[in-house]
């Protein structure tokens, strides 16, 4: 297994025996390179090369200079700036997992169906790759550090709603004492029984308590884990349940 280093010094010294002259031994390890890199652009180096050293070969002329687009000045530069690229991408799938299980659901749904699957794909990544122990660890610290701050985020989002929920049934039970009905909506309760409707959680959807009173059978209504998961308090029963 050639390292990223060792194939520093591979290209260093196939670039030198092409200067050389030294043509045939130049194109063996490019082709090294080529089994090495498959697609990236190392190998796209490696085959423009011997692809221009075997028409110099067929027409015995010196080796030229490679052009702009086939040069590559590093190879540890031009790996560098594919992986760098690969944790931009990785970054940018984590602020948008962040913003739509944090930002918009207060949940962890989302995160818990993708992360998984990235982890497992970035350890593949770097078993048959091989990078530094820096990229690889970079690569499934993301998706493992996203599930994380999903799930603790939806913990604390929970405990908001399991604090603020019993705020509202004393205040609808404290209504139905005085007028002897609950009321037909929470803004009712304000401001007599309570300043202001506390939210379950605070996100841009799904944070709102829900409450229906249809036939005089309310019901307080929140999104645990949206679109589905929702926790219901029975007034005539006076407990809770899990719908959906």
């Amino acid at each position: 297994m050639v390292t990223e280093n060792g194939m520093d010094e591979l290209f260093d010294e196939a670039i030198r025996l092409e200067k050389h002259g030294a043509w045939q031994k130049a194109i063996l390890l490019y082709e090294r390179a080529i089994d090495k890199w498959g697609d990236q652009p190392e190998a796209v180096y490696a085959k423009n090369a011997i692809a221009r050293l075997r028409e110099m070969q067929n027409n015995s002329c010196q080796p030229s200079e490679p052009t702009q687009n086939e040069r590559v000045p590093s190879t540890s530069l031009a790996y560098k700036a594919w992986s760098h690229r690969g944790i931009r991408v990785s970054i940018g799938g984590a602020l948008l997992l962040v913003a739509w299980d944090v930002g918009l659901s207060g949940s962890y749904l989302t995160s818990l169906l993708f992360c998984p699957i990235w982890f497992l794909v970035s350890i593949l990544k770097n078993a048959f790759q091989r990078p530094g122990w820096r990229l690889a660890l970079l690569r499934i610290a993301i998706p493992a550090l996203t599930l994380g701050l999903a799930l603790a985020n939806e913990g604390v989002q929970y405990r908001i709603g399991k604090a603020n929920a019993p705020r509202i049934i004393a205040a609808c039970e404290e209504f139905h004492a005085a007028n002897g009905k609950f009321p037909k909506t929470l803004d009712e309760l304000v401001p007599r029984y309570m300043p202001s409707i506390p939210r379950a959680k605070y996100c841009l959807d799904f944070g709102e308590f829900q409450y229906l009173n249809l036939d005089g059978r309310p019901l307080l209504v929140w999104y645990v884990v949206p679109p589905y998961g929702r926790k219901v308090y029975n007034f005539e029963d006076r407990r809770w349940n899990y719908i959906d």
